[in-house]
């Protein structure tokens, strides 16, 4: 067994993978939803120059955000492969152990909680890693050969939204797998902003912008 990780360590590791996912969720729902209303007669400015700067923008920070979590390599800290070799090889300090403990004796939270179960976990995440590789190879080749460099590679194509949706509900599940054994809680990231999001922008500006600046 490898180095021991410790209950402060594994926290932080948590907080910044929750980060990454925060920032990936809010600019996949900011981009399906200008995808979603973009061929809506009364919305005809997002197809103006602006919005459309805004989609790739959004289609970086989301590719960026993706390879953090997926890549594994030295320039990427804080991944999901990462963690779960951390969780399957590394011996756990006794504020780990103090922490599963406590969780087995929480009425709320029954299912049992060791180190075993954790392994297990971990590596049921590793699998489900494996059968998205395809799409994880496609947004590394974006990254690698778009998006960090300026001999850009053009026949390169972004993945569908539907394959991005799989993959953050990978990184979803791997979070709540794994934090949701130590901590007996869950993140909901589907919900992105609560108070102002791009649709209430988008409607602002339809009722806000002149229209005689709008080329229909």
């Amino acid at each position: 067994m490898k180095n021991e990780i410790k209950l402060i360590e594994l926290y932080k590791w948590f907080a910044d993978i929750r980060i990454i996912t925060q920032d990936a969720y809010i600019s996949y729902n900011n981009l399906k939803t200008v995808l979603d209303t973009e061929n809506h007669k009364c919305y005809y400015f997002l197809r103006e120059d602006f919005f459309i700067f805004y989609r790739h923008q959004q289609w970086f920070m989301l590719i960026i955000q993706l390879c953090k979590l997926f890549i594994d390599n030295r320039n990427h800290k804080r991944n999901i492969i990462s963690l779960c070799n951390i969780l399957i090889n590394c011996k756990y300090d006794d504020d780990i152990l103090k922490l599963l403990e406590s969780q087995n004796n929480n009425r709320g939270h029954p299912n049992f909680k060791n180190r075993k179960v954790l392994i297990i976990k971990a590596k049921e995440i590793k699998m489900l890693i494996d059968k998205n590789l395809i799409s994880i190879n496609q947004i590394h080749a974006l990254r690698d050969k778009v998006y960090a460099h300026t001999d850009i590679e053009k026949d390169l194509k972004l993945p569908t939204l539907l394959e991005i949706e799989n993959l953050l509900s990978v990184v979803s599940d791997a979070y709540n797998y794994t934090y949701g054994l130590f901590y007996g809680r869950q993140m909901n990231f589907t919900n992105g902003f609560i108070n102002l999001t791009i649709i209430d922008i988008i409607r602002i500006m339809d009722q806000g912008l002149p229209k005689t600046k709008i080329r229909k």
